[in-house]
């Protein structure tokens, strides 16, 4: 495999005609922290995609965790140079990767004495609860009450004692906090309940265009050689998260 991962890297090099950064650059990454996406140590799949697309040592990735709305913030500010897994609806479209990296599937968190959620219409008059920033009632129809908080520890709480109906968030993190507090026995997550396309942000300067058109290129191969969908695997992931490489479209035009 990672012989496989090398020859692509050169492959990459000797065939994408486009501007190349100072060697040794170094990329400052915002992110959460997400099981088999973004972890600290630098391993998971947005991770991985960044490594292959701008590999050492001509470019050094730092990568600060950060709370997702905080994340959101810190890249429209101009203080750093890639955000991790965001939506389309939540940054200018024009500084989003080309394509999608991702497939979103996001799970919902109730407890076993409420009615199954089946589909969106579902959810409708119940109080829904996701993380800050998540913005999940953009995609919903007509819930009794929206609300966003930033500890996951609280919302199973609040579900648990019935303060809130349904937590939208990913299965990994919260079946690890609903089995360290053994809850098993009165919450259930429905898996694949909303999915929405993931994708890289870039922040507005000229460097930052630069490194994004490298990203673009770099996805689109790893893409057609199959390697998004190893990683994804390695990863720990299905193959449901695999997105369409369909490239992002959009009125809005990049300022003059």
């Amino acid at each position: 495999m990672h012989t496989r991962w090398l020859l692509l890297i050169v492959l990459f090099f000797s065939t994408v005609n486009i501007p190349l950064i100072n060697a040794s650059e170094r990329i400052e990454i915002v992110s959460d922290s997400w099981i088999n996406f973004v972890h600290a140590d630098g391993s998971g799949y947005y991770l991985d995609l960044l490594k292959l697309t701008f590999p050492s040592p001509e470019y050094e990735l730092n990568l600060t965790i950060l709370p997702y709305a905080r994340a959101l913030h810190t890249i429209k500010a101009g203080k750093a140079d890639i955000v991790l897994g965001i939506w389309a609806n939540e940054y200018p479209p024009y500084l989003l990767s080309k394509y999608p990296v991702e497939a979103d599937i996001l799970d919902a968190l109730i407890r076993k004495s409420q009615p199954e959620i089946t589909n969106i219409t579902s959810i409708n008059r119940l109080r829904v609860i996701a993380k800050v920033g998540y913005g999940i009632d953009e995609l919903l129809d007509s819930p009794i009450s929206y609300d966003e908080y930033t500890s996951l520890e609280t919302m199973i709480k609040m579900i648990q004692h019935e303060r809130a109906d349904v937590l939208f968030d990913y299965f990994e993190e919260m079946n690890a906090m609903v089995n360290f507090h053994d809850l098993k026995s009165q919450l259930i997550i429905k898996r694949g309940v909303l999915t929405q396309y993931a994708y890289f942000g870039f922040c507005s300067s000229a460097r930052c265009s630069v490194l994004k058109q490298h990203f673009d290129e770099g996805f689109l191969q790893l893409y057609n050689y199959g390697t998004v969908k190893e990683l994804l695997l390695k990863n720990k992931q299905s193959l449901r998260a695999l997105p369409p490489l369909t490239p992002l479209t959009t009125d809005k035009k990049k300022p003059q």
